[in-house]
């Protein structure tokens, strides 16, 4: 009797254990819904939208612990959010750039976990008859599944803003290279 006890609650444990890991690409569909729901010809009001969007489904602090890597520890706590606030304006920006007629289709092809507490969640857009793009989104799952990075055709949200804030580091501190992106970046 206990071991068919002992075999049951390890079942039981078992089921609980993955009926509470996080769906890893639950942030990355709920940022797509996000982004449906926003106007579709008020490019302020879709602004608005996507940052909200990127703030409730990116973990902002692992993205900025990752550009500023090891400027990190050393850089003030209004510094990161400096730089958070300027990777929530230019990746809006991005997406209302490239807003055309209705939202693309987003439809979740696979996720794997390559370790490490993350995953990788490879997605297609398409808009209509296009051909399809396909994004991978880097999904940390503890605490909270969020997105810490988007790959787009091989190209990096990460590595391109690690490479922007070195191109205005050069020669400058972090406030002065924090001022001369903050001079580029998209208006609030």
């Amino acid at each position: 009797m206990s071991r068919l006890f002992r075999a049951l609650a390890f079942a039981l444990v078992a089921a609980l254990a993955l009926a509470a890991a996080p769906d890893p690409a639950a942030p990355v569909l709920a940022f797509d819904k996000d982004l449906r729901a926003a106007p579709a010809k008020d490019a302020n009001a879709f602004r608005k939208t996507a940052r909200a969007a990127i703030q409730r489904q990116f973990d902002l602090e692992a993205v900025t612990r990752t550009v500023l890597a090891e400027r990190y520890d050393a850089a003030s706590v209004a510094q990161r959010a400096r730089l958070s606030d300027l990777i929530v304006r230019r990746l809006a920006e991005r997406l209302v750039r490239e807003r055309t007629g209705p939202p693309p289709s987003l439809r979740v092809l696979r996720s794997r976990d390559p370790g490490q507490g993350d995953w990788l969640v490879t997605t297609e857009l398409r808009r209509g008859q296009d051909n399809p793009v396909t994004v991978t989104w880097k999904v940390r799952t503890a605490p909270k599944a969020r997105i810490v990075d988007v790959l787009r055709e091989g190209i990096s949200l990460d590595v391109r803003a690690r490479k922007e804030l070195a191109a205005a580091l050069k020669g400058r501190t972090l406030d002065q290279a924090l001022t001369e992106m903050e001079r580029h970046a998209p208006a609030d």
